[in-house]
């Protein structure tokens, strides 16, 4: 594929690899936010693409690719995207047309579309708390609560199937991000929520932009206006799953 205007403007592109809620959205605001590293969001999310295919006046594929680039690269030449393991197949749609007949996947030739890519792979370390939490939000509708947002009110019921289902799901997603990196030979930053965000983002989200190639990160000003949605109600479910778990010698334990 000949670079679009739009790739040559960019020097520099990062693609953060993540799955459902390891904190992603509060390491990509505040990298968004600096102002120089781009405006990493789900670019590629089925919810979020036809809001930006509007927003754009987009025509097709190609087209959206180089107005994703082109509208959302800050002026240090900076593009940033945020992936989950999930947004893979909507991917393949994308580049389908675009395949020069290698037996390559879109999110390869994502990568190789984009100029000089660094990869920041953002996890958790507890899958039982983030299973608990992504089963929670799909069930409430609330991905997300800002500061000045009041505190929802809703419970959710306790269920140890959908919660170990998930977490299956997300050791798999997990492992695919493992495996895509192994095979592109690609050494990532490794972030995890617990270490770098949960306590101070702002410490996480320079080590990202060091590893971006972000100058003068010290004199950025780093912000994020999400709040942990995690509770008493989510601690004892974690609690209590954990038992189920350890009394139920036939499931597959979850590290």
């Amino acid at each position: 594929m000949v670079p679009s205007p739009a790739v040559m403007n960019a020097r520099k592109a990062y693609i953060v690899c993540a799955s459902p809620r390891s904190g992603s959205g509060v390491l990509c605001e505040a990298l968004w936010t600096t102002g120089r590293a781009g405006q990493p969001d789900e670019y590629f999310g089925r919810e979020t693409m036809p809001i930006y295919w509007q927003k754009w006046g987009v025509r097709d594929y190609p087209d959206y690719v180089r107005r994703m680039i082109s509208m959302t690269t800050t002026a240090n030449g900076i593009f940033g995207v945020k992936i989950h393991a999930l947004h893979r197949l909507l991917i393949d749609e994308v580049f389908r047309g675009q395949s020069d007949g290698s037996p390559t996947t879109g999110l390869d030739r994502l990568v190789d579309h984009l100029p000089n890519v660094e990869f920041v792979w953002l996890r958790r370390r507890d899958r039982v708390r983030q299973a608990i939490s992504w089963s929670r939000a799909s069930l409430n509708q609330q991905f997300y609560r800002r500061r000045g947002d009041p505190v929802s009110a809703m419970g959710f019921p306790f269920d140890f199937d959908d919660i170990l289902e998930r977490c299956q799901e997300l050791k798999n997603f997990d492992r695919f991000w493992d495996g895509f990196l192994r095979h592109r030979g690609i050494d990532p930053l490794r972030l995890f929520y617990e270490d770098d965000l949960e306590h101070d983002f702002r410490a996480g989200t320079r080590r990202a932009l060091d590893w971006i190639g972000v100058d003068n990160v010290d004199g950025l000003n780093i912000s994020s206006t999400f709040c942990k949605q995690s509770d008493e109600l989510s601690e004892r479910y974690c609690e209590r799953f954990k038992t189920m778990l350890a009394n139920r010698p036939s499931v597959e334990s979850v590290p």
